[in-house]
């Protein structure tokens, strides 16, 4: 299938309503990441994992 709608390598898969739509890539599915690492490791006050929570996190973890 992926061969008769042209898709080389990577793919988007992606819920839609009651469908599994598989897609071609657009970009890497790391794009991004080593400009986001440079900026940490140079003191950056950007929060790589913010959004990243939890129920656990949320409901059970105490410092």
């Amino acid at each position: 299938m992926m061969e008769q709608c042209n898709i080389k390598d990577l793919v988007n898969v992606e819920v839609k309503g009651n469908a599994i739509v598989i897609e071609p890539a657009t970009q890497s599915p790391r794009a991004g990441w080593e400009q986001q690492f440079e900026l940490a490791n140079k003191g950056s006050e950007e929060d790589l994992m913010e959004g990243f929570s939890n129920e656990f996190d949320d409901a059970e973890w105490t410092w």
